[in-house]
């Protein structure tokens, strides 16, 4: 009798360890398994007892709450001002795009005669490939445009290419991330 009594009790403690293990395991209590990249001090990627320990050195203390944070080069922008005309009908310029995700144009025709007219285009490049993206006209009515372009090939090409009249061009372009 005892024996069963051992038994029903060492059973009933073995589904009770085994009840607790499991609900700290499965990650059913909330932020237990959960990822913080805040918390992950030398930004190795895991969470280890190294950043647990500089917390807890650091228990108690007080500051200035800034964190400083690394902010990558994820644009970058450049203008040129050029001039086209019948002895020099088009301009064309290369960007290398790759890891960017759009592209912004800034273009504004300075009419230098009567009846200017300008064409461009965005081409996007792939390998020896290229791809008419759009095309806009410029003339004395509608000098300008501002426009953001979805980059889809790591190499995108703005041709522009001079119709009638003498003007200058500025380009502005503006790539992100």
């Amino acid at each position: 009798m005892i024996k069963r009594k051992h038994m029903v009790i060492v059973f009933l403690v073995s589904c009770l360890t085994g009840t607790l293990l499991g609900i700290g395991t499965t990650g059913s209590q909330n932020g237990i398994g959960e990822y913080d990249p805040w918390k992950d001090l030398d930004d190795d990627g895991w969470i280890t007892i190294a950043d647990v320990s500089a917390e807890a050195v650091a228990f108690g203390s007080y500051g200035d709450p800034t964190k400083n944070v690394k902010v990558t080069y994820a644009h970058y922008s450049w203008w040129t001002e050029f001039k086209l005309n019948s002895t020099s009908p088009s301009k064309s310029f290369i960007n290398d795009t790759s890891g960017y995700k759009q592209l912004t144009l800034v273009v504004r025709m300075n009419i230098e005669s009567f009846g200017c007219e300008l064409y461009f285009g965005i081409w996007y490049e792939c390998g020896n490939l290229h791809y008419l993206y759009d095309t806009v006209t410029l003339n004395q009515s509608n000098n300008s445009i501002f426009q953001t372009y979805d980059i889809v090939v790591p190499r995108v090409c703005i041709y522009f290419h001079w119709v009638t009249g003498n003007m200058s061009v500025l380009l502005s372009c503006y790539v992100t991330a």
